[in-house]
């Protein structure tokens, strides 16, 4: 479970931004809301977290680089360890004589003990200049105080309990030193089959998800996998029928077996298009849903299976991308990000998805939900308290800030949102000027005069 993240000098943010699911116990918003949107956890005293998070803010204002520095901490950590590995983080470019160093930090419970882990990378180019790791750490919590377990400055090392805390960095450490000044203790310590780097080196890549929702194909893929081996299955289809596409099943079939079947009976380009994607040797999954036939008195008299990518509109193909990974978040109890949620959804499509991380009986396990939206419907006391809304701006110097809406003084839980938002009362909005001159007095382009009159 996801506690805060903490990033700086990447991309758009300048300076440090933490973005926090720790439930401000000052807000006592009513308990009704707080059932589904607040859970205490297990063995730790004291600490509250959120199921869901929103974050809003004009366009280009920094809201996907968040979802991208979190992506950035995933991939470091999973990959450093490769010898070929590029680190890829742009720093803040804006800024006149340049930032070498950019830092992450996340904490997080892992198996009821909270962890907090973190590292700054130096560079001297963008995206894949040379990197090196300037700082990295590991804290345990021990009741109300933290454990070092290692900190490593440079390449030198030093752990806690008198060097006997982390005894697993040992086969990578040489007098103290890393051997590699360009990749993570943690990841070096996991390659090599430490056990707790590598419990925490699995928590991180199955337990923290990021999806993107204008660019959903590993989505579908991933979807696809799970109706074809029947995982979730039952799940999936039943997400997907309850938010009226009026399908009634969901199966998976390869491109060979789709172009036998529907070839003959749509003799169009959507069957040319599938013998085309055969004749280049690829051999993929296609989703085919299935829809209730009536007659004209109005009763069901069989069923028409349709090829999901050729007849389904986007924003169902999008839900079907979609369930498969919800599913497996809610089942497992797992942190998803989303990226552009509500593309190519109807609101209330939108609102249903976030309520299933806000009900206890879909989400038992405490499933977090983060995600970034324009969906101002959402914008509610009923459904969202205060520290649940995030908003992203940018400052005139090209940076990125991060905050709440529960960091506003005399915002009341009965506020409306939503109006006052648009209104600019919490920012992260645009400011639009007056378009209308920019095109008073233009005539098109290469128009003779003959033409004009």
């Amino acid at each position: 479970m996801l506690i805060d993240f903490t990033f700086s000098n990447f991309k758009s943010f300048k300076d440090e931004a933490t973005f926090s699911l720790v439930a401000a116990s000052k807000l006592q918003a009513d308990a009704e809301l707080d059932f589904g949107n607040v859970f205490d956890t297990y063995r730790t005293p004291h600490l509250s977290l959120l199921t869901t998070a929103a974050v809003y803010g004009a366009n280009a204002s920094g809201k996907s680089n968040f979802v991208s520095a979190v992506q950035a901490f995933r991939r470091c950590v999973l990959e450093s360890a490769n010898v070929d590995f590029k680190y890829g983080i742009t720093p803040f470019l804006f800024s006149e004589h340049g930032i070498p160093v950019s830092a992450f930090e996340m904490t997080f419970l892992f198996n009821a003990v909270q962890m907090r882990y973190g590292f700054e990378i130096s560079h001297d180019g963008i995206g894949n200049g040379k990197c090196r790791v300037e700082n990295e750490w590991l804290y345990r919590a021990k009741g109300a105080k933290e454990a070092i377990l290692f900190e490593r400055s440079k390449d030198i090392v030093q752990r806690g309990r008198a060097g006997r805390s982390f005894p697993e960095a040992t086969p990578v450490l040489k007098d103290g030193h890393v051997r590699r000044s360009d990749a993570l203790l943690l990841s070096l310590a996991a390659q090599i089959g430490g056990e707790l780097s590598t419990q925490i080196v699995n928590y991180i890549q199955h337990q923290i998800r990021i999806m993107s929702g204008s660019e959903e194909n590993d989505l579908r893929k991933y979807t696809e996998r799970c109706l074809e081996d029947g995982l979730y299955r039952k799940t999936i289809i039943g997400v997907v029928h309850q938010l009226d596409t009026g399908i009634e099943d969901i199966h998976v079939i390869r491109d060979e077996e789709l172009a036998e079947k529907f070839a003959p009976q749509y003799e169009n380009e959507h069957s040319l298009a599938i013998n085309a994607a055969m004749r280049t040797g690829e051999r993929k999954l296609k989703v085919q849903t299935e829809h209730s036939v009536f007659n004209n008195e109005g009763h069901r008299v069989g069923t028409l299976d349709l090829a999901a990518n050729l007849f389904e509109s986007e924003g169902t193909q999008k839900l079907i991308a979609f369930a498969g990974p919800i599913a497996d978040t809610l089942i497992k109890g797992s942190t998803l990000f989303i990226d552009e949620m509500d593309a190519r959804f109807h609101p209330l499509i939108t609102q249903a998805l976030v309520s299933l991380f806000q009900n206890p009986e879909s989400n038992p396990k405490h499933a977090q939900l983060i995600f970034i939206t324009h969906d101002t419907n959402l914008l509610s006391s009923c459904r969202l308290r205060r520290d649940q809304i995030w908003f992203v701006e940018k400052d005139r110097t090209g940076g990125s800030h991060m905050y709440s809406l529960a960091d506003f003084k005399g915002v009341r839980s009965n506020d409306p949102y939503e109006r006052n938002y648009i209104a600019g009362k919490y920012g992260a909005i645009p400011y639009i000027g007056d378009l209308t001159h920019l095109f008073t007095g233009i005539e098109p382009e290469g128009l003779t005069a003959h033409a004009k009159s």
